[in-house]
């Protein structure tokens, strides 16, 4: 596990949810995708059962000496956020900020430079995952897309993550592409006014 851990340790204790659900299964975890990660897709490993979030086969760092990490989480169906659990990495290396966005696919490290988060704030090292940060529910309601953008670090020089729990509700309503019959040939009959209709009736 990250971290120095003293005799105190709570590790091994679940984090009790006062409000919502663990939102795992709703994450599309195929799409999930960050920038400036230092391996492609390990960012994917963020996201599994609380219960391995002590793993640490599963990192996501940033570019050495460039510790900006921008997150995209993508949801099955809309979800409402209530809250964010994280560790980070050992030796300076945890987040020590973090700025929230929803529904932008286009963001990128130029364009939220001048936009405003839907909430940030600072963090703390928490090497067991059981540090709650709330937030804002009503700014984060039917979110199908979080974006997390965690600006620096305490050392300044890299940003490692090893696990994200996202808390809230989910819904079982999916986006489904439209059902529709175009005609190639329109048949006149379908079209026919009633008046035309009542006149090849003899009324």
């Amino acid at each position: 596990m990250p971290g120095f851990h003293g005799n105190g340790c709570n590790c091994q204790h679940e984090a009790n949810l006062i409000n919502g659900e663990d939102l795992l299964s709703y994450i599309d975890k195929d799409s999930v995708h960050a920038l400036n990660e230092t391996i492609l897709g390990s960012c994917k490993t963020l996201f599994r059962p609380y219960s391995d979030r002590l793993l640490e086969t599963f990192l996501c760092k940033s570019q050495e000496n460039d510790p900006e990490l921008l997150v995209f989480i993508p949801f099955k169906s809309p979800c409402s956020i209530y809250s964010l659990y994280i560790i980070g990495g050992e030796n300076g290396t945890s987040p020590n900020h973090i700025r929230l966005y929803i529904n932008d696919e286009s963001l990128d490290f130029l364009t939220i430079e001048n936009m405003e988060p839907i909430q940030s704030f600072d963090l703390v090292e928490d090497f067991c995952g059981i540090v709650e940060y709330p937030l804002k529910v009503s700014k984060f309601r039917n979110v199908n897309l979080l974006i997390l953008h965690f600006p620096s670090s305490f050392s300044s020089n890299q940003t490692n993550i090893y696990y994200i729990r996202i808390c809230g509700q989910g819904t079982s309503y999916q986006r489904k592409a439209v059902e529709a019959v175009y005609e190639s040939t329109p048949n006149i009959s379908d079209h026919m006014t009633n008046h035309e209709t009542l006149q090849s009736f003899d009324l």
